[in-house]
């Protein structure tokens, strides 16, 4: 296909232009800000025919405001009138910015959670050292501060836990600092800035490492037990690596993840994923691609949980029954590293036969449309926004042969999911792909650095981080807080042991004993008022196999889904036709007396049930469903009540 040679002079015009201006012109728009000119952009961007024939305006980066002197302390408290219909005060010369902040009547400011406040105006020196003191009403919660020669966008990546009243000296250089509550929110009485004598010289970065992570479903403990094959390095070690890389190369360093990070744990499934956003939150994540399981509890809880994390959902492609996006699936996103701009588009791939069709709530994926959309996104990102390094954030595997992969045009790497598998390769057209194994067991990353020949960043390396060097990392103390906090509402669930083997249950044993549970129950509730001869779930259903002390919690890990209970209508014939399907894990009662084309009544998983493809082939109709309680529970009672053995 003849490419238009229009966005390539462009953006050379836009590196030029550039190389051209004053280093303090490095400004980025901040991350916190509204997306919605964005979103604009996007829209326009999609509605063109081509990314080809686009006419995208070189990139002009914003000036940032002038450098204001300083001779002393600054001190800022209860003294300071500040507006709070606005985002910004004035003090003396010096500006500050702020989010999420509202009036503090004892004191200064108080910030929200995901609140911020960080100085406009850049000073004359670098920032050496802050005192803030602080109160907080809640059960836990964290304050963390940082510096930078850049205008901060990101008031997580590379920062510290401040101690109250504590002066805290900076490991970092830079004339703007930033105080951040990622978790909590905090009563600010004072804050106090001592100075350096000296200006640390402004230099963009020349290296960008991007960290991923994909298909941690949850996974918040440490497990590292060989006869089993459990391995998770859990939310405290992944932190300790995260956030040590952030803090030893924060202009260097990026942390993003490919969706499926909730359904799964037992502290992420009883909080609805919140515990896992807090994580994030204090991880310093930048933006999550929505997965297939982030649909499991439905859209709504989506939309609810995209207000707990303070970075963006991605999905370009996720629209819904009239072909809109939803407002919790972002196209992209910016992040800013070191004046280096970096843009991450999301999307979410081919997985819509991995969703429960009810779960799925009539959104569609346009998985055809999407390497078009993708292209598009990139473009504008390059070209119109001045990205230096674009991304593909993707819950999907591109390919199964690398050699064969050239769906993504426009993106310098993709960081993939869903498969579970950890790999590294190139494709065809040169771009580098990673994903990682599940259960937060490892950590990808793709570095780039500056080429001086060709003026742009080019992927240089690779790293694979393994579980064996993860797990052997003291924990960080923010992560341990947010894994306490969630632990205290599930620790009695965890030691409860249901059933004692020194016998591997394997995940086919456990899905078959699964589905024999799942018709016992609904046949003793109804107590013969209703007919029931068997039941059905999806082989695929129990996650996990499980030996030993088998506790409450190790059978959430190993049969996660929420899926409701349906009572489907289905000829007799094909309901034995259906159990001589490996994709299907079926039990029935004695069916000696039912005659071969006779319609009997089985209880099916809505994850199967809903789907219209086995509704047509195996000829079932659904009838009425039971949400109430779910496989795990039915399961649960039946370890408890020694069934198994039986």
């Amino acid at each position: 296909m003849k490419r238009s040679l229009l966005p390539l002079l462009l953006v050379s015009l836009s590196f030029l232009f550039s190389s051209c201006v004053n280093e303090s012109s490095f400004g980025t728009p901040s991350s916190f800000e509204s997306t919605e000119s964005s979103e604009k952009a996007s829209s326009l961007a999609s509605d063109s025919d081509s990314s080809e024939s686009q006419s995208y305006p070189s990139y002009s980066s914003e000036k940032e405001s002038d450098i204001v002197e300083v001779s002393g302390p600054i001190t800022l408290n209860k003294n300071d009138v500040i507006d709070f219909n606005s985002s910004s005060f004035q003090k003396g010369p010096y500006g500050f910015s702020f989010k999420k902040a509202k009036k503090n009547p004892n004191g200064f400011i108080s910030l929200e959670k995901g609140g911020w406040f960080s100085n406009l105006t850049p000073f004359s020196k670098d920032i050496s050292s802050i005192e803030v003191s602080f109160s907080t009403a809640c059960d836990y919660a964290s304050l963390v501060s940082k510096t930078s020669s850049f205008k901060i966008t990101s008031p997580m990546n590379g920062a510290y836990e401040l101690s109250n009243e504590t002066p805290f000296s900076f490991q970092t250089k830079g004339n703007y600092f930033s105080l951040y509550s990622p978790i909590g929110e905090y009563d600010i009485k004072s804050i106090q800035l001592q100075f350096s004598d000296v200006l640390t010289p402004k230099e963009k970065s020349k290296n960008i490492e991007i960290y991923t992570i994909n298909d941690t479903h949850g996974a918040a403990d440490t497990i590292v037990d060989s006869s089993s094959k459990k391995y998770q390095s859990g939310i405290k070690k992944l932190s300790a690596y995260l956030v040590s890389e952030e803090r030893k190369r924060p202009e260097e360093v990026v942390a993003l993840c490919s969706g499926d990070m909730w359904q799964g744990g037992i502290q992420s499934n009883r909080s609805r994923g919140k515990s896992m956003i807090d994580w994030m939150n204090v991880a310093g994540f930048e933006s999550m691609a929505i997965g297939n399981h982030e649909f499991d509890w439905k859209p709504e809880t989506i939309e609810e949980n995209s207000s707990f994390a303070d970075f963006p959902f991605l999905g370009i492609n996720i629209r819904d029954a009239n072909g809109n996006r939803p407002s919790w699936a972002k196209p992209s996103t910016i992040v800013s590293r070191g004046g280096v701009r970096i843009g991450v588009v999301g999307a979410i791939g081919d997985v819509a036969s991995s969703i429960s069709v009810s779960s799925l709530s009539g959104y569609s994926f346009h998985w055809s449309e999407t390497p078009k959309m993708v292209e598009e996104e990139a473009n504008r990102l390059r070209y119109q926004e001045g990205c230096d390094i674009v991304v593909l954030s993707l819950h999907g595997s591109s390919s199964s042969n690398a050699a064969n992969c050239d769906l993504w045009d426009g993106v310098d790497g993709v960081l993939e999911g869903h498969t579970h598998s950890s790999y590294f390769f190139i494709d065809k057209k040169g771009v580098p792909h990673v994903q990682t194994y599940a259960n937060g067991s490892n950590i990808r990353s793709l570095k780039f650095a500056y080429d001086e020949n060709a003026n742009k960043y080019k992927y240089v390396s690779n790293a694979n981080v393994e579980n064996a060097y993860l797990s052997s990392l003291e924990g960080e103390p923010m992560a341990s807080k947010v894994y306490d906090h969630y632990e205290e509402s599930v620790s009695s669930l965890k030691k409860e042991v249901l059933y004692h083997t020194e016998e591997v249950i394997s995940k086919s044993e456990l899905a078959s004993f699964s589905s024999k549970c799942l018709y016992e129950y609904y046949e003793d509730k109804y107590e013969g008022t209703r007919k029931f001869v068997g039941a059905a779930i999806n082989s695929g259903a129990a996650r996990q196999e499980l030996n030993g002390d088998i506790t409450y919690a190790d059978l959430i890990n190993a049969l996660p889904f929420e899926n409701e209970n349906v009572f489907v209508h289905i000829p007799f014939n094909y309901f034995q036709a259906m159990q001589k399907n490996s994709y299907y894990s079926t039990y029935s009662s004695d069916v000696s007396d039912i005659s071969f084309s006779q319609e009997v009544e089985i209880v099916m998983v809505s994850y199967v049930s809903d789907k219209a493809s086995e509704q047509s082939k195996y000829h079932f109709s659904c009838d009425d469903r039971d949400g109430t309680y779910y496989l795990f529970d039915i399961v649960a009672d039946a370890f408890r009540e020694g069934k198994y053995a039986s």
